[in-house]
């Protein structure tokens, strides 16, 4: 007599049941119905006092199993089984106070560590949604697949301690795992982290012996976006190899942008458009502009020394207080249906942020802006005391990155200008001024430049700083610039700047000035997208 295991999620499902035991060469009579009929009493016979043993964490209807921790219906049904003395999810230390009061302010000066820490908080937002699409008008699944997102970067930058913060949002912060796994070690491990998010350790400690830097790559970018086994053989099936399910995001980081790696390695590669959108790469700022903290208060005199000793706090508050959020978060899901609150955040997201709301800049932002529903909705209910405007600020920022690195510079500022084209029609973001006046013209939180008529023709303001912030980084504002010329559309200026000063005043930040511009013609911009 052969002994079926099955996880504690498909023994609440009577149909996947059925096929598991018929699999397994159970005798059911009847027909289909009949056989679900007979499955479905098998389950509700099932004493009162009998747990089901969960075989991986997440969620089982009105309950969350995370770890040895079992939250809402789960509690007295479900029991865990713990890895005896080994770091795990569902594992706490120290007080959910002292994580506010030590790791939160340090966490708010950082976009990247702010980032992986919504990473952990969105992980069980695809399956929550999911459940709730029954019974709420309007919604629609979040996601069709997952991501990794990789944190490149020099050492000493603070990448461990990034990754080392969203383990410790849902249970010990050493649940990290290393890339020694084989294919089916790897969905073993994604499947221990449904609905959570699956940590690896940084590229440099992979070594070559079972498998090479590129397939461990590649699995990685297939295997945990996928959220499934691969298809079995019959003959492996008869042998009980179990087909596994998954829903998570990954996190992982390596000493250069996995694009350098794929070009560097002894067997290089060029990575897919596909490949790019489910390992997202984003590069961290280098150790002398602070490495992860790039939101130092204004003039702090040393962002290096700065750096290392927020980088050591970090660690101390992590290691203290650790496995609170997560516990704070589910109870939060569970209390309410905050579902199509969710899908709002991220669709405003990906609105606001995907230059033509379709395609390549579409499927990155959607995926981050699942982590801006997770960061905003964790503030405004109190789990996470951050500023308000920080999820939106963070992940922007790390948005902007993964894009720059996805697509060539050429591409991005050709959606970028694209999408000026209709900017510069907007009153708000483009207020009209004359050369010849003495009006001030007032600059606002959105506004990108001003209007001006020069010599007949219509034209558009832009200060250098400005152009750098719409394109998401000064490399990108320089490709924008270059195709602009190539168009004709770009003044040339005074000097080697390329910058003039038409001695318009604006008044921004309480401050009256009179800056210099990038000058675009109107007329032409549209035609530098094609260039």
């Amino acid at each position: 007599m052969d002994l079926l295991v099955v996880d504690s999620d498909i023994a609440e499902n009577p149909e996947k049941l059925r096929q598991a035991l018929k699999k397994k060469g159970a005798m059911l009579t009847g027909s289909k119905a009949q056989q679900i009929v007979s499955v479905k009493k098998i389950l509700t016979n099932i004493e009162p006092d009998v747990h089901q043993l969960a075989m991986k964490p997440g969620f089982r209807g009105a309950g969350f199993i995370l770890g040895e921790t079992m939250l809402g219906t789960a509690k007295g049904t479900y029991v865990w089984r713990a890895t005896a003395g080994k770091p795990d999810i569902g594992q706490r230390g120290g007080t959910l106070e002292g994580w506010i009061n030590e790791v939160a302010p340090i966490v708010a000066q950082s976009s990247f560590a702010t980032v992986a820490l919504f990473i952990a908080l969105a992980a069980p937002l695809v399956t929550y949604v999911g459940q709730h699409m029954n019974d709420t008008t309007g919604l629609y699944a979040l996601l069709s697949e997952t991501a990794v997102f990789n944190f490149s970067g020099d050492s000493r930058i603070g990448k461990s301690n990034m990754s080392k913060l969203a383990a410790g949002i849902f249970g010990s912060p050493d649940a990290i795992f290393k890339w020694d796994f084989s294919r089916p070690g790897l969905e073993v491990l994604a499947e221990a982290r449904n609905d959570l998010s699956l940590l690896l350790d940084d590229t440099e400690k992979l070594v070559e012996i079972d498998m090479t830097l590129k397939n461990a790559l590649r699995l990685v970018g297939q295997i945990i976006p996928s959220g499934e086994s691969k298809a079995l053989a019959e003959s492996a099936r008869d042998k009980g190899s179990p087909e596994r399910r998954w829903t998570a995001f990954g996190i992982s980081s390596s000493p250069m942008p996995l694009d350098e790696l794929a070009a560097k390695d002894k067997h290089p590669w060029t990575r897919t458009d596909g490949e790019k959108v489910r390992f997202i790469n984003i590069a961290l700022p280098k150790r002398e502009d602070g490495g992860i903290f790039d939101r130092l208060p204004e003039g702090t005199p040393d962002p290096v020394e700065a750096g290392k000793i927020l980088i050591k706090d970090l660690e101390r508050g992590v290691a203290l207080h650790y496995g609170h959020i997560m516990l704070a978060w589910i109870n939060l899901l569970l209390a309410e249906n905050h579902a199509l609150k969710i899908q709002t955040y991220c669709a405003h997201f990906a609105k606001k942020v995907a230059v033509d709301g379709t395609g390549y800049n579409k499927n990155y932002a959607e995926k981050f802006g699942i982590l801006y529903a997770a960061g905003r909705l964790a503030i405004e209910a109190g789990i996470l005391p951050l500023p308000k405007d920080l999820p939106w600020k963070a992940v922007r920022r790390c948005y902007n990155l993964a894009i720059s690195s996805a697509a060539s510079a050429d591409e991005f500022a050709a959606a970028k200008i694209n999408r000026l084209v209709s900017l510069v029609k907007q009153k708000a973001r483009f207020p009209k001024a004359s050369v010849a006046s003495s009006k001030i013209v007032v600059y606002r939180p959105d506004t990108l430049g001003v209007r001006i008529v020069v010599k007949g023709r219509s034209k558009c303001a832009m200060r250098d700083k400005d152009l750098s912030r719409y394109a998401g980084s000064r490399a990108l504002a320089k490709a924008m610039r270059r195709k602009l010329k190539t168009a004709g559309a770009l003044g040339t200026g005074q000097g080697t700047a390329g910058t003039s000063q038409p001695g318009m005043k604006i008044k921004i930040g309480g401050k009256i000035v009179k800056p210099r511009f990038w000058i675009i013609d109107e007329k032409k911009l549209g035609r530098s997208a094609r260039k």
